[in-house]
């Protein structure tokens, strides 16, 4: 959160870090976000420099707070219905699964019994992937760990784990 015209400044050579940043936040309310490509400025770095000699590109993000700071809550509800998951016809679902925007990898099933386990995942954007576990117990289904960044490549990976589990109830 930034106070009333506070400024902040984002300059990076990574195209993925740019795309990824400006997903994040884009949406945001009573903000002046403006994205600008290969912009001189009177102090750089030497790695700038550097980039510069090369002729690649350089992003900035530039975001000024319009209004004074309320918190916003940028949430998604990742969570799952509670069904009777079956591990072991999970097991058969074990491999990488690659869409235009997002991927999921299942990457390792620990069980417990038939219904209940651990699976290890890999899911959301290909430049930005999240690693993570998926408890199941007694049917409810669940991230353990850090919560999940609602960026739309997340959303989309969950939604189809979702689908995924349904189709296996």
């Amino acid at each position: 959160m930034l106070k009333q015209n506070g400024y902040l400044e984002i300059r990076t050579d990574s195209l993925n870090y740019f795309n990824w940043t400006k997903e994040v936040i884009e949406n945001l309310d009573k903000y002046e976000i403006v994205f600008k490509k290969n912009i001189p400025l009177d102090i750089s770095s030497k790695y700038e420099d550097r980039w510069i000699k090369m002729n690649k590109d350089i992003w900035d993000i530039n975001i000024k707070s319009l209004d004074n700071a309320t918190s916003k809550k940028i949430d998604y509800d990742f969570s799952f219905n509670k069904i009777s998951l079956n591990l072991q016809k999970l097991i058969t679902k074990i491999k990488s699964y690659k869409k235009d925007d997002f991927f999921v990898r299942i990457k390792k099933i620990y069980m417990i019994d038939n219904y209940n386990g651990l699976i290890a995942v890999s899911l959301g954007d290909f430049d930005r992937a999240i690693n993570s576990y998926i408890e199941i117990i007694d049917g409810n289904i669940r991230y353990l760990g850090k919560k999940l960044v609602p960026t739309k490549a997340n959303i989309k990976a969950h939604n189809f784990l979702k689908s995924l589990f349904k189709d296996l109830d």
